[in-house]
């Protein structure tokens, strides 16, 4: 065992008095490890290995996530950031409250310590130490992050995120137990106690929420938007930046779409870091591992790669053995399994996998590292309210569209937005964070010019309402902008592409140029109204260059 600094040995102490388990394991310096972690995971029956269905490989993951979901909560002093009153929590109130759950609350257990980093050496780069009883979420964290001796130096200063994780009790008595997490901003650290706490919300309360904050105080931004790759036939890369709403799923969009000569990866799964370097805009993956949702059919090449390789949670099985996952086909299936062969009541349930880089074929696994971002894409499913693709005439413009993207509860009758998607995971106010995007560009020389682009991939005219458009031609069209090789027509709401220089019969054959490139002014017009109505509980930090854009906006 590696000589463990003195602050992650007398933090685990603190929390070995606190917890009394049966033992204490560091994990991530021996090898053979993942083997027995595996073990104990099945022993516990957290994880599943079906032997029938031709997928044994399979490693799935049962128990996380429910019905009703884990409580997710922000402990601060005072409510400065503007959360809404049901997430916000008084700090003192809610240290009680944890410290009386988390009361010997792994008697019988092995307690897991896992310290491990995110980001890149020699760049932006974090410390988190991972304390949990559950062997699948040890699995997960060895197959996100890095970990070992090489990292321990980065405990020897005063930073470093504290991650708590305990399982619970089945039950207390009949009544079932409360599953909750809370994010300690200022203290930087997370306590997740329950059966229903995903490593998901884990994972986006440190990359998101703990990281944002961080990041506002060193110069920094902690983003919600994965990273890409797009190579053109002469061998040339760009990378960029890909905002999606949350009815889009990044492996979906990726999987399905080719055009011979182009290659486009993925660099990271949900979350880069992003900074200025020498007059660029630099990013970075903070994970070694692809972090994935489930949100629909799979490519027959993806599904094999993942099913050899992937850790799944939130899934079930069919009466045949074979995963399923919601969407994954047209027809549900008339009964669903867990692993213990129980009947599967769930639905809605979200599905997740947990992906190596270095086991993958279909992800970009040398891009580990800083890389220049050339372009920001904003995607959309709105119809008519935007072109089909368009570079925008300025980055507070770009700021501005970000700021649209819808929320999840977009069906409900009062207008809500996610801007940046980072509403929900933002360690900062959100509208301190909105003005830190608007800063960015001051750093950004003309010479190293990032672009912001948005795509609309609503169905446009005549075509089917639930037809969604292929991103591919149209993300080829703005490696082409970047590269300077197309002239576009410049109009009010941005530089759009001439005809002869996009591929739209391999986009929309049935619809003219005029239907897809089409807008309803009076539908934008609201659509901004209504972001500036939603922007109102953030009005006083809310950047007034944002502000003012919009009412331009509005009156174009």
């Amino acid at each position: 065992m590696e000589a463990i600094p003195e602050r992650i040995t007398y933090f685990v102490e603190k929390m070995k008095t606190l917890m009394e388990p049966e033992a204490v394991r560091y994990v991530g310096f021996v090898q053979g490890e993942r083997e027995l972690l595996f073990q104990e995971a099945v022993k516990l029956e957290e994880i599943f290995v079906p032997q029938s269905g031709g997928w044994k490989e399979v490693l799935a993951g049962d128990g996380e996530g429910g019905e009703k979901g884990a409580s997710i909560s922000v402990a601060t002093p005072f409510n400065e950031l503007g959360y809404s009153a049901n997430m916000w929590e008084e700090e003192q109130k809610a240290t009680k409250r944890v410290f009386s759950t988390f009361s010997k609350a792994m008697r019988g257990r092995v307690m897991y310590v896992i310290p491990y980093a995110l980001g890149v050496s020699g760049s932006v780069e974090k410390p988190v130490l991972q304390i949990t009883d559950s062997p699948f979420v040890a699995l997960c964290v060895m197959t996100l992050a890095r970990t070992g001796k090489e990292i321990l130096s980065l405990f020897e200063n005063d930073f470093y995120i504290k991650s708590l994780h305990c399982k619970g009790s089945l039950s207390v008595g009949k009544k079932k137990q409360e599953s909750y997490l809370v994010s300690f901003l200022q203290k930087k650290e997370i306590w997740a106690f329950g059966r229903e706490v995903t490593i998901d919300q884990i994972r986006k309360e440190i990359v998101h929420r703990l990281l944002s904050s961080t990041a506002h105080e060193e110069g920094w931004v902690a983003t919600h938007m994965p990273i890409f790759s797009l190579t053109n036939p002469e061998g040339k890369t760009r990378y960029g930046l890909l905002l999606l709403p949350p009815s889009l799923s990044i492996i979906q969009l990726f999987q399905r779409e080719t055009i011979p000569g182009w290659s486009l990866q993925l660099v990271s799964s949900d979350s880069s870091w992003i900074y200025c370097k020498d007059g660029s805009l630099m990013a970075l993956n903070p994970e070694i591992g692809f972090f994935g949702a489930l949100l629909g059919p799979l490519s027959s090449s993806l599904r094999k790669e993942l099913f050899a390789q992937a850790l799944f949670s939130g899934v079930s099985f069919t009466e045949e053995k074979d995963l399923w996952w919601e969407g994954k086909e047209s027809v549900r299936p008339w009964k669903l399994f867990d692993g213990k062969g129980k009947e599967w009541s769930k639905k809605g349930q979200k599905s997740f996998f947990v992906l190596s880089y270095r086991k993958s074929s279909v992800l970009n696994s040398e891009s580990l590292r800083q890389i220049p971002v050339s372009m920001i894409v904003v995607c959309s499913l709105k119809k008519n309210i935007y072109p089909l693709v368009r570079e925008l005439n300025s980055w507070t413009e770009g700021v501005l569209m970000a700021s649209l993207l819808p929320s999840e509860n977009e069906k409900q009758s009062l207008a809500s937005f996610d801007p940046f998607a980072m509403r929900d995971f933002c360690g900062v106010n959100l509208g301190v964070y909105l003005k830190t995007w608007i800063d960015l560009r001051d750093n950004i020389t003309s010479k190293n010019k990032c672009r912001f682009f948005t795509v609309n991939l609503a169905s446009q005219g005549s075509l089917k309402e639930d037809q969604q458009l292929p991103s591919l031609p149209m993300m080829k069209w703005c490696f082409e902008r970047c590269e300077e090789r197309v002239e576009a027509q410049k109009t009010s709401f941005g530089f759009l592409p001439n005809d002869t220089d996009i591929d739209l019969p391999s986009i929309a054959p049935s619809c003219s140029y005029e239907e897809l490139f089409s807008i309803d002014k009076p539908l934008w017009q609201k659509e901004l109204l209504d972001l500036k109505v939603f922007l109102k509980k953030w009005n006083d930090q809310v950047p007034l260059e944002l502000a003012e854009q919009i009412l331009f906006s509005g009156s174009s």
